[in-house]
């Protein structure tokens, strides 16, 4: 172990103990000659100095540990870690589940016992960035930190449903105009277009040709001819 390094002496306490477990050193004598042996000669220095007047071999293994732990990694003051705690709201676009799980993280050395996951409720009540959620828990009667858990999972989660199906799904604008488009374009595919004649000698109208004329075979009235009518005439 070198002091000062990226390891934490928790961290590295741990992994002793797992070799101690895994080598099935179980004596206290033994377990101080492993601690001993692996921590290096800086860390060994300080155990000297922590036990001292006494000898190393002189300490029991626990005690040497309890002496380390205080040097390397003191008691934080739970009143400070308390205060962060209480102090921390959920970030804007943080998740509701790393929201949670920072909040357990604070935790670890507030001392909290037996109210751990009733205060842990609480300050996600008090934390949470979105107003509709916060009235719903509130509104909760029997409310606990995995009924909470739940309904702000659930919430997040419909919100993020809900916002990526706007995105799919056009406005109704946007689908009435392209509708309206779309017949537009339809009717004047189906439209046909009027032919358009030339006015029929035999009769003065526009809509059919001179060939098809009804009064083709007519006498006029007004000079007695064949083929047209006396108001064509």
């Amino acid at each position: 172990f070198v002091p000062g390094k990226t390891v934490s002496w928790k961290s590295y306490m741990e992994r002793l103990q797992f070799y101690l477990e895994i080598n099935n050193i179980t004596q206290d004598g033994h377990k101080r000659a492993a601690l001993c042996t692996l921590v290096g000669s800086q860390v060994y220095d300080t155990i000297k100095s922590l036990v001292a007047p006494a000898t190393v071999s002189q300490t029991p293994f626990q005690d040497i540990v309890a002496k380390l732990n205080d040097h390397y990694e003191p008691a934080p003051n739970k009143w400070v870690r308390r205060f962060h705690f209480h102090k921390r709201d959920q970030r804007p676009g943080e998740a509701i589940a790393d929201y949670i799980a920072e909040l357990r993280k604070l935790a670890q050395h507030c001392d909290f016992g037996a109210t751990l996951d009733e205060t842990l409720c609480l300050r996600l009540v008090c934390g949470v960035q979105d107003e509709r959620l916060q009235q719903k828990l509130l509104a909760t009667t029997h409310l606990t930190l995995q009924i909470a858990q739940e309904k702000a999972v659930a919430h997040e989660l419909a919100i993020t449903e809900s916002r990526d199906m706007r995105s799919i799904i056009p406005q109704k604008s946007e689908v009435r105009l392209v509708e309206q488009k779309d017949k537009s374009q339809k009717h004047r595919k189906e439209k046909t277009p009027v032919e358009v004649h030339k006015a029929c000698y035999r009769c003065g109208k526009t809509n059919h040709p001179q060939s098809k004329c009804l009064f083709k075979d007519s006498i006029c009235h007004a000079c007695q001819k064949k083929g047209y009518i006396a108001s064509a005439c």
